[in-house]
């Protein structure tokens, strides 16, 4: 072997030296003696990611490096590529042989590589005899070749579309009299003709008219209806392609939504043409209405799939696409672990439970089921509302709730007719806290953070609607006494400590689904549901005295903190805020007229004073 490699080096030393004073960088070079299947490889080079000499049996080293670095994809052209047998006839062909393949590097990736092969040495029958192999990392150029590519194809694809829109234009304006004919023998389209002159407007059908009628040019143009069986009405936007028309246009469209048949709405293409005396003023307008409401709602249907195809390359968690007429799912995609996956064979229905059971908030089960459930989806799609939105919080594999946007977008297949659909679960968690934050904030007092006025206003007002509120509801105004003189007396940063720490016992002693609000300087009002009988409600506002009586102890003739309650009830009777809110008020006055820290509950009948 050590003979055979001197020979290498003889031989080849000149192409060596020429080739490495070439500006091209390659990562490998084997010299290969075909005949005797031998080669030697005077550089670093593959050899050493698989543990393989620099020189030894050719046909060993091509199996070696194919199982331990070469893709899988591409072992069997690298092996049947590089077979001595093979490359003889390639190189007697052609003198020349190149592929590209892909194989692994020191980081354990895989780059793209272009392998090249050219002849060292022919024997005096012309064969040849030794070889020169040269591989160079590819994978820079490769990667902008196939981003190129994919852009190539979209750019095809478009142009494509844009060739058979034109064809489809181009097929309309170059109607025939044959096709004509057939267009006018259709019901489902509608040819009229308009006598500029006469002011008449006609439905033309094969071989008669049918009885005209008058319609001057300006009814024409802000919309008209026609009689019998075909009932139209124009929009007003026909009146600017007639103008077009009466400016010189040969022919000329527009597509608008109408009502066709007992006010139904379908979209129509109205197409018109002039025809014109010998002075070349228009004549009469000659017009074909027809039908392409199937080819808007395929293009919304287009539209709908290219959001759902973005949706999956942005940072949506979850895709999937349904088809509800089956309840079946036809494509699931998901990002990240964790991401929710309908499993093997499920349907639909039984995945949106499941989500709902193991991921989503238990404040938004109800509403999510709702929302998603295929028979709402069904409702919502014959009501024609096309998409569904909800946010609602979701469970993730860390334990932590995340706000998510479950998004839903409805369509109708054109060829099978099926109700299908593009759901998407998208994290909005960072967006929707600094919503949230901005919400509270608004609905807050700043100094207390319970509700300002104008929000617990709002919340009593919503409670008020449900049942329970109407049986016990129980509003409390809380004014606390003397704040004027513990302001005086201490200084308003502790006046603002007391308003601040009263707040802070009032929400220790009601649920956080209770209405506790700020509704003036020392003002408070609390709405509860719950007690059921005056002596209930009678301890709440003994807790409350005593609660708020802590926070500011009275002490060597100063003022200490107390509070004054009035109490309005609903007590089965369906009240009003204005109501409740007037009664306990009055109440809260009858307690401070008959001395402060204590509650007094409205009676019917009382006097103001």
């Amino acid at each position: 072997m050590k003979k055979e490699v001197r020979n290498y080096h003889g031989d080849l030393a000149a192409i060596q030296e020429i080739f490495m004073s070439m500006s091209v960088r390659f990562d490998s070079i084997y010299y290969i003696n075909l005949v005797e299947n031998t080669f030697f490889a005077p550089a670093q080079t593959e050899a050493a990611a698989v543990n393989y000499s620099h020189s030894g049996n050719y046909t060993d080293m091509v199996h070696t490096y194919a199982r331990k670095i070469v893709h899988p994809l591409d072992r069997l052209l690298y092996e049947k590529g590089l077979m001595p047998e093979v490359i003889g006839k390639k190189l007697e062909g052609q003198g020349f042989e190149e592929f590209e393949y892909r194989s692994k590097v020191s980081d354990g990736s895989y780059h793209w590589f272009r392998l090249q092969i050219v002849p060292a040495k022919f024997r005096e029958d012309g064969r040849a005899e030794m070889a020169t192999l040269f591989t160079t990392d590819i994978n820079e150029n490769k990667q902008q070749e196939l981003e190129a590519r994919q852009l190539l194809e979209e750019q095809a694809e478009q142009l494509q579309r844009q060739a058979r829109l034109l064809l489809e234009q181009n097929r309309e304006l170059h109607m025939g009299a044959e096709r004509f004919r057939i267009v006018m023998e259709n019901s489902d389209k509608i040819v009229f003709e308009y006598d500029m002159l006469m002011g008449c407007l006609a439905l033309i059908v094969p071989e008669k008219r049918e009885e005209q009628i008058n319609v001057s040019l300006d009814q024409l143009e802000r919309g008209c209806v026609l009689w019998g069986r075909k009932i139209i009405r124009f929009r007003p936007g026909l009146k600017n392609v007639i103008k077009q028309i009466t400016e010189g246009e040969k022919r000329t469209s527009c597509e608008m939504q109408m009502q066709i048949k007992n006010g139904e709405e379908a979209w129509q293409r109205i197409t018109l043409a002039g025809m014109r005396d010998e002075k070349r003023n228009v004549r009469r307008i000659v017009g074909m209405m027809e039908d392409i409401t199937l080819q808007k709602e395929t293009e919304k249907a287009a539209a709908i799939e290219e959001k759902f195809r973005r949706a999956m390359r942005q940072e949506c968690q979850s895709a999937y696409e349904v088809n509800f007429s089956t309840g079946d799912f036809i494509f699931c995609q998901a990002h990240g672990e964790g991401a929710a996956l309908p499993e093997k064979g499920e349907s639909y229905e039984n995945f949106v439970f499941r989500l709902a059971e193991e991921r989503v908030h238990e404040d938004s089960y109800r509403e999510f089921i709702e929302a998603f459930s295929l028979g709402n989806i069904w409702n919502a799609f014959q009501q024609k509302k096309n998409e569904i939105h909800l946010d609602c919080e979701m469970l993730q594999q860390d334990g932590k709730m995340r706000w998510h946007n479950a998004d839903m977008h409805l369509f109708k297949d054109q060829v099978l007719g099926d109700l299908k659909g593009y759901f998407y679960l998208i994290d909005i968690d960072n967006r929707k806290r600094e919503e949230l934050e901005l919400i509270r904030k608004a609905e807050r007092d700043s100094l207390t953070d319970v509700y300002n006025k104008g929000t617990t206003e709002r919340e009593i007002r919503k409670r008020l609607k449900m049942s329970r509120y109407v049986r016990s509801g129980t509003l409390f105004m809380i004014d606390i006494d003397y704040f004027k003189n513990i302001n005086d007396t201490y200084g308003h940063l502790t006046g603002d400590r007391v308003i601040r720490d009263c707040a802070a016992a009032l929400r220790s002693l009601f649920r956080a689904e209770d209405v506790i609000g700020r509704v003036g300087g020392d003002e408070f009002c609390i709405f509860f549901d719950g007690f059921e009988t005056e002596n209930q409600v009678a301890v709440r506002a003994e807790a409350v005295k005593e609660r708020v009586g802590r926070v500011l102890p009275a002490r060597e003739g100063k003022p200490g903190s107390s509070v004054s309650i009035g109490i309005s009830r609903n007590h089965g009777k369906r009240k009003s805020f204005e109501q409740l809110y007037q009664e306990a008020d009055k109440a809260l006055y009858c307690q401070k007229q008959h001395g402060k820290n204590g509650y007094s509950f409205f009676r019917e009948g009382e006097e103001e004073n």
